[in-house]
């Protein structure tokens, strides 16, 4: 990707390949907050599904990121989606206008699903305050799925407040009443399967993914191998985590253009870099090259 966002979309194809086989990811969510989707120009968002038809990503194994601050948009990423059999999607609450009523919360997701119109898709709310400014009351979540499901199916918590996350699953009855809560960070991992979640979406699994599948592999319940899966996901913590993750695979690729961001995003310092390889060193999680 260069500044404007533009994809090189076979790199992108051979990367989201990469992480759902030797990368250790179940499943992936691009155009979220990590892939940066939000700053990518519009015509380049609809261009994915087609780019991962063409390629063989298999509908059930990616979740992609919709949210638009206009309704429409929204809508029309979503109908691009279904276009190529990708029925499941991320959606950011409208972010632009803070201080949002729940009325308006409901009332922007209750017209998405009716103008979408399609009983096929599967529509994961994004609760991401710190990014939206818009948090999502558990109520209305629960009101949403209850109006609207199985359309409305499911809901990615970034809050990082793992108590929040509970409060969506006793809000909705998690996955045993059907309805998929995400926390976003693998250090919750045995706290999200006891608690009725669906699973973990998260940023720094571009990174640590086949630590954390290999954790797993061995029990939910806390062990060595998970220790060090909390390690590396508060080393991740320790940096901008976009830039990190994308020196992770500069690092891993031998190819430094995976460090481009779009403005206003910046790469990491040379004193962060340095750092950082030495933390990954130190950790014994360098990428295999």
């Amino acid at each position: 990707m260069d500044n404007l966002g533009n994809l090189q979309s076979g790199k992108l194809g051979e990367y989201c390949q990469y992480l759902l086989n030797e990368g250790g990811c179940d499943g992936i969510a691009p155009l979220g907050t990590t892939g940066e989707g939000t700053s990518l120009p519009f015509h380049t968002r609809k261009s994915i599904p087609q780019l991962f038809s063409n390629i063989g990503i298999h509908p059930v194994d990616a979740i992609i990121g919709v949210g638009c601050p206009a309704l429409q948009d929204t809508v029309e990423l979503i109908h691009k989606s279904l276009e190529y059999g990708y029925t499941q999607v991320l959606v950011l609450p409208p972010f632009y206008y803070k201080n949002l009523t729940a009325e308006g919360l409901y009332s922007y997701f209750s017209e998405l699903v009716e103008t979408v119109d399609n009983p096929e898709v599967r529509i994961h709310l994004y609760h991401f305050p710190q990014m939206s400014s818009v948090s999502f009351p558990p109520d209305i979540v629960n009101r949403l799925y209850k109006d609207f499901k199985p359309m409305i199916c499911g809901l990615k918590d970034s809050s990082g407040d793992i108590s929040q996350t509970r409060a969506f699953v006793e809000a909705t009855g998690g996955i045993e009443a059907g309805f998929h809560v995400y926390p976003s960070s693998e250090e919750f991992i045995p706290e999200a399967i006891e608690m009725g979640c669906a699973g973990i979406i998260s940023g720094s699994l571009n990174a640590f993914g086949t630590l954390a599948k290999e954790s797993l592999n061995h029990g939910i319940q806390p062990n060595q191998l998970f220790r060090k899966v909390v390690m590396a996901r508060q080393l991740a913590q320790r940096y901008p985590l976009i830039p990190a993750m994308k020196t992770y695979q500069a690092l891993r690729t031998k190819d430094s253009s995976w460090e481009n961001l779009c403005p206003p995003l910046v790469p990491l310092s040379e004193n962060e870099k340095r750092q950082f390889l030495s933390d990954l060193e130190q950790l014994d999680v360098l990428p295999n090259t």
